[in-house]
């Protein structure tokens, strides 16, 4: 360890501070899985701090040296640990809880950018468990948005923002009207027959926004966004990514 190390931080030091953080768990209202994962996290950062060569004081008494000391840990975990964002981050939330404890505060570390992933389609099962639903909803309004969502597949705030004049229904073809698509672009999506039949069915009774229905809840919390929260669309469409 470097000059600027404090030589009073040791391996017995580490397993005092420890047994210490791991009373105040247990005395806490968490999770076991919660518990149980801050003392793994917060375990192995004083086990590296033990062995690490640090600069610029004692990291568990001062708030600088407690910063430094987090964000070499986090370039550890990164670099020479190659640990995923989404891991490192949890280890910092560990760190936040340990520091607090310390009476420290929370360390001033930037948490990790998340890679965003791509939306998924529901599977056949999931879809099939959809429609049934759907099939069986006593609303009219929520059977033409759910089937519109699904077969057309426009993001929630496309749909929500739609107006009864953006659907054109015709005896054999149907078209949705997005206006303010991503990137602020427009474009138009034929209708399947089963959405068009939904639509048919409801907008002579519907207002001219599709989310200003009295008393209705917004299209986002329709069936089909509840089956699959990790997602804003569904359907086939989805699984095109258009």
């Amino acid at each position: 360890m470097s000059s600027s190390t404090p030589t009073a931080f040791t391996i017995g030091h580490a397993g005092e501070l420890t047994a210490a953080y791991h009373a105040e768990l247990d005395r806490l209202p968490l999770a076991a899985n919660t518990r149980r994962a801050y003392r793994t996290r917060v375990a192995n950062s004083l086990a590296w701090l033990v062995s690490a060569d640090l600069d610029g004081g004692d990291p568990l008494a001062d708030p600088h040296a407690r910063d430094y000391a987090v964000r070499d840990y986090t370039r550890y975990l990164r670099v020479v640990g190659k640990k995923e964002p989404a891991t490192i981050n949890a280890v910092l939330a560990a760190l936040d809880h340990f520091y607090r404890w310390r009476g420290l505060g929370p360390p001033n570390a930037r948490r990790q950018d998340l890679p965003q992933l791509a939306p998924r389609a529901l599977e056949p099962a999931e879809q099939r468990r959809l429609l049934r639903a759907v099939e069986r909803s006593p609303s009219a309004r929520d059977r033409a948005l759910a089937l519109t969502l699904f077969y057309a597949g426009p993001r929630i705030s496309e749909a929500a923002a739609l107006d009864a004049d953006d659907v054109r229904l015709t005896a054999r073809k149907g078209e949705l009207a997005i206006r303010d698509g991503k990137g602020g672009t427009a474009r138009k999506v034929p209708l399947h027959a089963e959405a068009r039949a939904a639509l048919a069915a409801w907008l002579p009774e519907a207002p001219g926004s599709w989310s200003s229905s009295p008393g209705a809840p917004p299209p986002a919390a329709g069936p089909c966004h509840s089956t699959r929260t990790t997602s804003t669309r569904c359907g086939p469409a989805a699984a095109a990514g258009g």
